[in-house]
């Protein structure tokens, strides 16, 4: 048989522990943990106080909506000394002003770090129940009490309880021992039956006191049927937290992380549905973050769309740069068609040719996928391939390439082009056939380390055959790409060839 005591005491633990897991991830200052006290309230008729105190001993979060100080409450002042699970009884509660019996649990958050202390109380007076509605016998007595050893609810005036309570057996000694029966003297000096049964293990229990006359297993059963429907009921409140606590807190949470992992793995917001039915606070942040997500892809957009006509424009410029340039290269043809000696018509066709270099140089900045970057080896085919044509009208002239794949910066790429161009120009200039009457034209571009290229310029040439002196033009001009580049440079003859070989480091694009 259950009486009202016993029931309140196990439910209200429930509901304790549960509200203790909510606040835990609540701010206990939002009016989230107010509604979520007073509908503590509305769902349980038997309470009359529910509400989180914070370690300040200051409650804000309660079913009455008021801040309350208890700093001056020695009760409570115990209660924060020592802040663990437990239920005591008071004779006028703060809040109610009528006896109460108050069930405390502490709040903890996700680190350990103690918030303050869930306490909920309701009245004895409500748990008032006439003996022969619960088929009680007259002589049997139950009441309980805490870990501490003092009574929380009895079934008589307190003042008349205690002459049925052992005489050498303080209730506190009892609450160490958990659930036993034994016989002895009361405190009124009669020998009486007791059983001592826990109702939440460590914190409450219920003691049942007759006179020996009485059955020994009718009492017992007595006892155990008191304590097992209001087990049950809190198990069931328990599920029933943690249900709600699924459902508001973990559910929502998760859906939003979902969406951002969306978001930042793929720029996809996906659907809303995920936040209905969560509290308004998680529903605010879900509205925040996609109001930020949405922000975010429009000027992703604004971006791409600023960079991709910038290089529109930067190709167009490269384009009606290469283009001007073929045309001076055709007027300077047209020019030196009408040229009447041939040093005119040479150096009408070095201008030309190096002009035409410039141009090529524009072109591959143009097509490049990347502005940032040239791809140095395609580049230099691209000029060393009409000068193949002019080897090839001084007689057979092997012109070999091996260019390593390199991307180059703009400004390493164009001083490159332009000294390899020159180098090469040389080189069909002086070559001519060796010991074994091969004449060739070797270039070569490979890397030298982690950060430094080589660009190699080898020609054949025989007995008598000179290069060009210090002075001429396309020497100088060398010199100057050379240090155009911060490389250094050396030439010479060597094994019946003349080598050009230069040494730079490759830097890293700078938008400045």
């Amino acid at each position: 048989m259950v009486t009202p005591d016993r029931e309140a005491i196990i439910t209200t633990f429930g509901v304790a522990r549960a509200l203790a897991d909510a606040v835990a991830v609540l701010d206990p200052a939002s009016p989230a943990c107010t509604a979520l006290m007073q509908r503590t309230m509305q769902t349980s008729n038997r309470l009359s106080y529910a509400g989180f105190t914070d370690t300040g001993i200051i409650t804000r979060c309660n079913n009455t909506g008021q801040t309350v100080d208890f700093s001056d409450d020695p009760g409570l002042q115990a209660m924060f000394a020592d802040p663990t699970a437990g239920v005591n009884f008071t004779l006028r509660g703060e809040i109610s002003g009528e006896a109460v019996v108050i069930v405390r649990e502490p709040v903890v958050d996700a680190e350990g770090a103690f918030r303050g202390m869930i306490t909920l109380s309701f009245p004895t007076a409500d748990l008032t129940q006439t003996r022969a509605d619960q088929a009680i016998p007259d002589d049997v007595v139950i009441v309980t009490f805490n870990a501490d050893g003092a009574i929380l609810t009895s079934d008589m005036a307190r003042d008349q309880v205690e002459g049925f309570l052992p005489a050498d057996m303080p209730l506190a000694v009892l609450a160490t021992q958990g659930g036993s029966q034994f016989s002895g003297l009361s405190q009124a000096r009669e020998l009486r039956n007791y059983a001592v049964v826990p109702i939440v293990p460590g914190r409450a229990f219920a003691l049942g006191s007759w006179p020996p006359a009485q059955s020994d297993t009718a009492i017992w059963r007595l006892a155990v049927g008191t304590v097992a429907f209001p087990t049950l009921m809190w198990l069931i409140s328990i599920l029933v937290a943690l249900f709600s606590i699924h459902r508001l807190v973990i559910r929502p949470v998760s859906g939003l992380g979902r969406r951002m992992r969306s978001f930042a793995d793929g720029r996809r917001i996906l659907n809303r549905d995920a936040m209905h039915g969560a509290p308004g606070e998680l529903r605010n942040i879900g509205e925040t973050f996609e109001l930020m997500a949405t922000k975010i892809l429009h000027d992703e957009a604004d971006l791409e769309n600023r960079i991709h006509e910038r290089d529109v424009l930067l190709k167009e410029v490269h384009h009606r740069v290469k283009n001007n340039l073929q045309l001076m290269t055709s007027i300077m043809n047209m020019q030196t068609r009408r040229a009447r000696t041939d040093a005119e018509r040479t150096i009408l066709r070095s201008v030309q040719d190096r002009l035409r270099s410039l141009a090529t140089v524009h072109r591959g900045l143009y097509e490049a996928p990347e502005l940032s970057v040239v791809r140095a080896d395609t580049l230099l085919a691209d000029l060393v391939a009409p000068l193949t044509a002019i080897g090839a009208a001084h007689g057979d002239t092997d012109i070999t390439l091996d260019l390593a794949p390199v991307t180059l910066v703009p400004d390493q790429a164009a001083p490159l082009a332009m000294l390899t161009a020159e180098a090469v120009t040389n080189a069909l200039k002086y070559a001519g056939g060796n010991a074994s009457g091969d004449t060739f034209i070797r270039v070569a571009l490979h890397r030298d380390g982690p950060d430094d290229l080589v660009l190699e310029v080898v020609n054949s040439t025989g007995p008598g055959h000179v290069v060009d002196g210090e002075g001429g033009l396309g020497q100088q001009l060398i010199r100057a790409f050379v240090q155009q580049l911060g490389g250094t440079a050396d030439q010479g003859l060597a094994d019946g060839a003349y080598h050009f070989r230069l040494r730079f480091g490759m830097v890293a694009f700078a938008p400045e």
